[in-house]
């Protein structure tokens, strides 16, 4: 069972999920896609206007949902002095070669490592407070119709995901951890994309 498993149920009790489809195929119906972006379909990603690019594995530079759609885009990007690329994986692709940073981890740990972020995010207030409040659930703890209570995404990443045991499962150093969720926070306009 992967560490998105564990979330997905950790967060929604009970609920059913369909297992992972490849990206590639068409109308894959994912809870996790739906509930983080609200549409189930593909989300699409304003690489063109973004500051700040987080990658956890994609293969931006080599193998996307829309290749060379995905390249014109980045490139004209980073011709206007934009778009900070990040990309966080365990082998160094060819997107890790060409980014600005690349952050190698232990396989299969970017779950661990995304979750460490947003302690941090969250720990130190650099997340937007409206847009949580106003535009998520199940960021507090909550109450279902039954009054069964269900801790929230808030004290989930507070109690077990802090900085030092992120980065003793994912190898990732303290001080890189807190740079990259510092610098990601704080970013205008910061894409995540995995």
């Amino acid at each position: 069972r992967s560490q998105l498993d564990h979330l997905r149920r950790a967060l929604l009790p009970g609920a059913t999920f369909l297992e992972h489809r490849p990206y590639y195929e068409p109308a894959s119906p994912d809870p996790a896609i739906f509930l983080t972006q609200g549409v189930w379909g593909h989300p699409a990603y304003d690489l063109g206007n973004c500051d700040y690019l987080l990658s956890f594995g994609s293969g931006l530079l080599e193998r996307f949902w829309h290749w060379g759609e995905t390249l014109r885009v980045y490139g004209e990007a980073r011709s206007r002095g934009k778009c900070h690329l990040v990309q966080v994986e365990s082998r160094r692709s060819v997107t890790g070669a060409k980014a600005d940073q690349w952050i190698p981890l232990r396989p299969d740990t970017e779950a661990t490592l995304a979750l460490g972020l947003a302690h941090v995010i969250i720990r130190e207030r650099l997340l937007d407070r409206e847009f949580v409040e106003n535009q998520t659930a199940g960021f507090e703890d909550w109450e279902d119709a039954d009054h069964t209570k269900h801790e929230g995404f808030r004290a989930l990443v507070l109690k077990g995901f802090d900085p030092r045991t992120v980065s003793a499962v994912t190898g990732v150093p303290i001080d890189v951890l807190l740079q990259l969720a510092r610098s990601f926070a704080t970013a205008g306009r910061a894409v995540a994309l995995g």
